[in-house]
């Protein structure tokens, strides 16, 4: 009976991922009941593999619930040895990273995408991280890298047949070709397949999103090489394939690189156009992350028209979506922020209407101001999701993250990692006695104590209340005890006099170092716990670690 369960969760899950692009919601729908039908029988690949789904699906709609969904799977598939469906979740991390301005991190999780692709035989994955790596490259002007990967990504994807990613790749390929930033592009591939596809149903069009693809790199090569009839009917047969399959996804793709062209060719009016009726198919899709995405292109168009004011307008709302996607949880900062990018926009609409009469570049240099100013709101947003507010340390949230990724790389590497929990001896006392303003100074003092003795790459939070969380990074448990020993001595000679008359301070700390037996980052602070508590047992003012409450124990 398991067995079977087993197998129908699998099915529901292998159908959500194949259709995740063009169907998100029916997707998200079949991965929940996945998830539901795996949680009740306990069955944790199928969870991993569901969670992998959701991510993928509802990344357009709320990035942080997906990359929350996409860790989760990560975690749960890798320690259930299944890296060749845990690697296909490293691409929701990726646009996470991207669209939050992490490019570092961005370019780690796709390495890591190809890497566990590479080792598990997934092509397809590899095909997909391969294509997102150049594209993310291209983003930030690594022309040269960007062709390898396009390149790379179309050879995997033509061993393993899958034409979408084949045709995303060509279709970049060729936008390079076009740009004069690719000196050969290899048409006569691309026809084969074409010619392939076409052959493949006679009587009409293939229901393919790759053959929506491949006609749109042929659009692409054709414009540029002055073919534009030959372009248009590119451009027409891929429009009615996509509309007589319902692929809006590829429709709206379409649009995108006829702007594009006629960007190129100095039709700026018709590209704005064709930008416009997009944005207004990608809001009633509720695809907010292509959206915010073909706002930024407008914008541009904008500008490029001297219509300063509507750039500005589509450069604040580009601002505003991608914040909703990181949905920073921080509400009372969050809604003043709001206040002032409604202030802002008013003002800013003020000046550049009183700007008209001026010269072009005082016009530009006001945009350039305004949209660093939603640039620093937008990162301001990002530091609270991650930030304890009374401390300025990281919170629990930002802490779980990074030792997620810790355990992730101790399980690859080998590379070990310690953790450091700290309680406040007799802080309720502390907070009955002198006030909850001297509560709170107690561990602002802490915290700088604590940040000042501890290594840059070392994470240190708040976990809540009065206790307090550090993730030695790349340490063992000797080195864990030398830093706590340190910790210890700073703490014993803090200055408290001045809020704390006649009364010592003191910290009770647990240690625990990661091994082979943890299933997970959760089971090293819950071990950590514990040697707190045995510390406080002890007497206080003292530290114990994992292993010597284990040998008592015994």
């Amino acid at each position: 009976m398991g067995s079977d369960l087993h197998k129908h969760i699998d099915g529901l899950n292998a159908q959500a991922y194949l259709i995740r692009n063009a169907s998100s919601g029916e997707a998200g729908s079949l991965a929940e009941e996945a998830l539901r039908l795996s949680e009740e029988a306990h069955y944790k690949r199928g969870i991993g593999c569901a969670l992998r789904t959701l991510a993928a699906a509802r990344a357009s709609v709320c990035l942080t619930s997906a990359y929350a969904n996409a860790v989760k799977s990560i975690e749960i598939l890798l320690a259930e040895g299944d890296v060749y469906e845990a690697c296909s979740a490293y691409p929701v991390l990726f646009i996470y990273y991207a669209n939050t301005g992490r490019t570092e991190m961005a370019y780690l999780a796709l390495e890591k995408c190809l890497e566990l692709a590479t080792q598990s035989g997934n092509r397809y994955v590899e095909a997909i991280g391969a294509y997102n790596l150049g594209s993310f490259q291209l983003q930030n002007h690594e022309g040269e890298k960007a062709r390898v990967n396009f390149r790379s990504a179309v050879s995997a994807a033509l061993s393993i047949r899958n034409l979408t990613i084949f045709g995303l790749a060509m279709g970049e390929l060729a936008s390079l070709f076009a740009d004069g930033k690719e000196e050969f592009f290899d048409y006569a591939q691309l026809m084969a397949v074409k010619e392939d596809l076409d052959g493949s149903n006679p009587g009409g069009f293939v229901c393919e999103p790759g053959h929506a693809q491949v006609l749109r790199a042929q659009f692409i090569y054709l414009m540029t090489t002055g073919d534009r009839a030959g372009g248009v009917r590119a451009y027409r047969q891929g429009r009615q394939l996509c509309k007589s399959t319902g692929n809006t996804r590829e429709y709206l793709r379409a649009m995108t690189s006829r702007a594009e062209c006629f960007v190129r060719s100095g039709e700026l009016v018709r590209a704005k156009n064709l930008f416009t009726n997009q944005i207004k198919a990608l809001k009633a899709a509720g695809h907010q992350l292509g959206e915010h995405e073909v706002l930024l292109r407008l914008a541009n168009v904008e500008e490029q028209l001297g219509n300063y004011q509507a750039a500005y307008r589509n450069l604040v709302e580009h601002c505003r979506i991608k914040e909703a996607l990181g949905c920073a949880d921080s509400e009372a900062r969050h809604r003043e922020l709001e206040v002032l990018y409604r202030t802002n926009q008013l003002a800013e609409q003020a000046t550049l209407a009183k700007l008209q009469a001026e010269s072009l570049s005082m016009v530009n240099e006001q945009l350039h101001t305004a949209l660093e100013r939603q640039t620093e709101l937008q990162k301001e947003l990002m530091r609270l999701a991650s930030t304890d507010e009374l401390t300025g340390a990281v919170n629990r949230r930002q802490i779980v993250n990074d030792g997620i990724l810790e355990m992730e790389r101790y399980r690859h590497t080998g590379a070990p990692f310690s953790v450091t929990v700290i309680d406040v001896d007799h802080f309720k006392v502390i907070n009955d006695t002198f006030g909850h303003a001297t509560g709170d100074e107690v561990l602002r003092r802490l915290t700088k104590c604590c940040q000042s003795l501890l290594r840059r790459f070392d994470v240190f939070g708040r976990l809540g209340g009065e206790e307090f969380c550090i993730v030695h990074h790349d340490t063992d448990m000797a080195g864990a005890i030398q830093a706590v020993n340190r910790l210890m001595k700073a703490i014993e000679v803090m200055f408290m006099a001045d809020i704390l008359p006649d009364r010592q301070f003191s910290v009770s700390i647990g240690i625990a170092e990661v091994h082979d037996h943890d299933a997970s980052f959760y089971d090293v602070l819950h071990l950590a716990d514990m040697a707190l508590y045995e510390a406080k047992r002890a007497g206080r003012n003292t530290f114990r670690t994992a292993q010597s409450r284990t040998l008592e124990a015994a």
